[in-house]
């Protein structure tokens, strides 16, 4: 996983974006899967995947030109829409109210879609397919915010995951006590969790102190480019 962010990270700022734009995509396609019946969805008319979809792309949309696809690093690229244009207005002038219609429509294409016999079901995948798209694209688009601010606080984040998860498994499977935590990983424990935490706060504090000198991870994007390893997109960060 580390060495799969660093070698998205020199290739470039966007190819890195494209990287965790895929990898959000597939995890929220999964995690929709573990609620959906299939039984159930042949027999409604305009079925789950049409809602929870349509919910995806709405909340893309109210993230992306508020993170990292923001309209100064588009004006830098050259790539700006025309003031005045539908895109300018759609994105940018109107973003939120564009939005909020958008959501708007998305509830009464649920209420639309609700079929006697499978309100219960229905409902409970609207739920879940809310929870999943707040948390996986929020948590997603946060990194690509981090990211465009600043290359050191990807990887960061990045390698925490990792000492976290290498530090979890160590502790579940060595230390003695094993208090279980989470009903979807019966093999996590709160003492695992705990260790992980503090060994990425330790790990941060560590390595720190070297890598801000480093030029490579205080790298700051300039401008969108899809040339691979473009050295004049990005510049040291001041």
């Amino acid at each position: 996983m580390l060495l799969s962010a660093i070698g998205a990270l020199e290739f470039g700022f966007a190819y890195t974006t494209i990287f965790c734009m895929i990898i959000m995509t597939v995890a929220f396609s999964e995690m929709v899967k573990l609620q959906r019946m299939h039984q159930n969805e042949v027999k409604i008319v305009i079925n789950s995947k049409i809602i929870e979809w349509y919910f995806f792309a709405c909340f893309q949309l109210l993230l992306i030109p508020k993170t990292w696809l923001t309209l100064p690093i588009l004006q830098k690229s050259g790539l700006a829409p025309e003031p005045g244009s539908f895109i300018h207005a759609f994105c940018y002038e109107y973003h939120s109210l564009a939005v909020f219609m958008l959501l708007t429509f998305g509830v009464i294409l649920f209420v639309v879609s609700l079929q006697e016999g499978f309100y219960s079901y229905q409902f409970r995948m609207l739920g879940w397919t809310l929870l999943c798209a707040i948390l996986i694209i929020s948590g997603c688009q946060g990194l690509l915010l981090a990211l465009w601010k600043c290359r050191i606080w990807f990887f960061y984040t990045v390698s925490c995951v990792t000492v976290h998860n290498a530090i979890d498994y160590l502790t579940c499977h060595f230390f003695p006590l094993r208090t279980p935590m989470l009903i979807l990983k019966p093999e996590a424990t709160f003492e695992g969790f705990t260790a992980g935490a503090i060994s990425c706060f330790l790990f941060f504090s560590i390595v720190v102190t070297y890598l801000i000198d480093l030029p490579w991870f205080m790298q700051v994007a300039n401008r969108i480019t899809f040339l691979p390893f473009d050295n004049t997109s990005h510049s040291l960060a001041q």
